[in-house]
């Protein structure tokens, strides 16, 4: 778990530098295996950034696990702190969405 909050903590450093020399913040690639919690970790990630007052673009590329809008799509949405904290059923509201129709990507 301490390793959850010192990703959380790089972040928040990288995202003040940022705001300081009027540059875009630091974006963030989570890759692994399946069920190595990766979902887990953009969720809590997610919701350490809001606490703090950041609004981030949580942007779920999985095909397979429908986060914030149904399988085989892959979507966006910018999340605003006082309002939302993942999990949330509201999401697919704000989310930009693009329907690939398939739930594995075929090479």
């Amino acid at each position: 778990m301490h390793v959850y909050l010192n990703i959380s903590s790089a972040l928040n450093k990288m995202r003040n530098e940022a705001l300081t020399q009027k540059r875009v913040g630091p974006s963030l690639l989570v890759t692994g295996s399946t069920q190595s919690g990766k979902s887990t970790l953009c969720k809590m990630l997610v919701n350490y950034s809001l606490k703090l007052g950041w609004s981030p673009v949580f942007a779920d590329i999985d095909l397979q696990s429908g986060e914030i809008s149904p399988p085989g799509s892959i979507s966006a949405a910018m999340l605003n702190p006082g309002e939302d904290l993942l999990p949330s059923d509201s999401l697919h509201k704000k989310a930009i969405s693009y329907f690939h129709g398939k739930t594995e990507f075929v090479t």
